[in-house]
């Protein structure tokens, strides 16, 4: 899968797009470093996700002129979910699917911030 995704025309650059290219570009770097981290359990994938990740709200923030600091709800997530995560060192079962459940909330959010500006 991983791939898959690397393969993706909106990777193949070499300079970084613009605009709502830059946004699909970090989308799918996004998702690149998740199943990288699935797949090796390397964590220095998942800084590269929370570093993209915050690129990707730094471009909503300035597309949607909303006066909503999505960049800074991000960086708060975040921090919650590490803070949730760092509490055991064994992740259990239920710390996952709560981590899971709220990111699929946020994520549901930015779609709609997204239609909102007339991204489709």
């Amino acid at each position: 899968m991983r791939q898959q995704i690397y393969e993706f025309p909106e990777l193949a650059s070499e300079e970084e797009p613009s605009g709502v290219g830059a946004y699909i570009s970090d989308a799918l770097s996004a998702l690149y470093y998740a199943y990288s981290y699935m797949a090796t359990g390397d964590t220095s994938w998942v800084s590269y996700c929370s570093a993209v990740l915050m690129d990707s709200a730094h471009f909503l923030d300035e597309a949607s002129n909303s006066g909503r600091a999505t960049k800074q709800s991000e960086l708060a997530e975040q921090l919650k979910y590490l803070d949730l995560l760092s509490v055991d060192t064994s992740v259990d079962a239920s710390s996952v699917a709560r981590v899971r459940d709220e990111a699929r909330t946020e994520a549901r959010q930015r779609v709609d911030l997204l239609k909102t500006i007339g991204f489709r």
